[in-house]
């Protein structure tokens, strides 16, 4: 998960992956597109204040070649704790 928080300044990354460590144990995974490395595939971690999607997209050939992800706070839209 660091590597979708990990730009947030200190303190809010220590307190993130503390909140997130703590929810471990609710968060699901989910997988869809083939098991091997060939092919357009995406992944959906959820957890009470986490959502990340990332999906690959073959495109000419390699799914590693067009890529989208998306990181999702449902407890905090719009960063609206970070200024608090």
């Amino acid at each position: 998960m660091r590597v979708y928080v990990g730009d947030l300044p200190e303190p809010y990354l220590k307190n993130r992956i503390k909140e997130l460590t703590s929810e471990i144990d609710k968060m699901t995974f989910a997988w869809w597109g083939p098991a091997k490395q060939k092919g357009d595939f995406s992944y959906r971690i959820q957890g009470p204040s986490l959502i990340v999607e990332y999906a690959g997209q073959d495109l000419g050939g390699n799914p590693h070649n067009h890529l989208h992800s998306m990181y999702r706070d449902p407890t905090n839209e719009y960063g609206a704790r970070l200024g608090k």
